[in-house]
């Protein structure tokens, strides 16, 4: 397995972006796992990269669910559960959370089923709100504020 060194030596400054991703990241594996050697990253095999990468997105998952829940009313039950091994899930339904877009989603579906969705038609099978002229407004996977929010909430 090559290192990120050798790929970079292979291919050059592009070959190095594409196999490492986001460089912020990089710095930030970087400066958290050994901030006195600094090329830490270089040492590892794109596998052990990619590893750090995805547990870095599932760190950041786990604190989004956190604050949601921390900051919800407090009337309101939590609407993630985080397991012991670190996976988010909807309070609700045990739907697994995969994505830090999704909990932002989740957090809105829920409250417009809450609210009732007024001035959205709700598509229970599909689990989505939409506004007055069809266009999805919040699912369990998306938001887009243009139709959630008014005037085109109501289909102006």
């Amino acid at each position: 397995m090559r290192t990120i060194r050798e790929i970079k030596e292979a291919f050059g400054q592009s070959g190095a972006k594409i196999v490492n991703g986001h460089h912020e990241t990089r710095r930030a594996i970087a400066a958290e796992t050994a901030p006195e050697e600094g090329r830490y990253l270089d040492r590892l095999s794109f596998g052990e990269h990619r590893a750090l990468m995805v547990e870095q997105r599932r760190q950041a998952l786990r604190r989004d669910a956190e604050h949601i829940n921390y900051c919800r009313d407090k009337d309101e039950e939590p609407i993630f559960e985080i397991t012991e091994t670190g996976d988010v899930l909807c309070a609700v339904d045990g739907r697994p959370v995969t994505d830090s877009r999704q909990t932002l989603a989740e957090r809105f579906y829920w409250m417009e089923v809450g609210f009732g969705g007024d001035g959205l038609v709700h598509d229970e099978e599909a689990q989505a709100f939409y506004s007055q002229s069809g266009h999805l407004a919040v699912s369990r996977d998306r938001v887009d504020l243009r139709y959630l929010m008014p005037p085109d909430r109501h289909g102006h």
